[in-house]
């Protein structure tokens, strides 16, 4: 058994293997806002059941199609690129949320609803 661990930790200690570990664990160490939203959506928004359901379908259909996208053109390119542009591109949609708090959508003439839906 300890040949075992000494070859896990041998794989483990290179840097290909921890850095993504870690940027992984720190990534969903951070608070979640799952409830927050939960109450934003159906307290402010006045969102059914049904919506938010629809809402994760969504986001569900959305998700395979990131996964088809990727086996298509992406599975070839080096990790480095892609890690770094979805961080940047993730980091940027996910400040939209800012614009669904602050009301800016509905100032931008877009409603709710289908702010929402792009959101996720």
């Amino acid at each position: 058994i300890s040949s075992r661990l000494s070859a896990l930790w041998g794989a483990f200690s290179q840097p290909q293997i921890y850095k993504p570990c870690v940027f992984i664990f720190l990534l969903n160490a951070t608070p979640s806002t799952g409830a927050s939203w939960f109450f934003f959506y159906t307290d402010t928004l006045k969102f059914s059941s049904t919506f938010l359901g629809t809402i994760g379908l969504v986001g569900s259909v959305c998700t395979l199609i990131g996964v088809y996208v990727f086996d298509a053109a992406l599975k070839k390119v080096s990790f480095r690129p892609i890690f770094l542009w979805s961080t940047l591109i993730s980091t940027v949609l996910g400040l939209t949320q800012l614009m669904l708090v602050f009301r800016t959508n509905v100032a931008l003439g877009i409603p709710d609803w289908i702010f929402c839906l792009g959101e996720s």
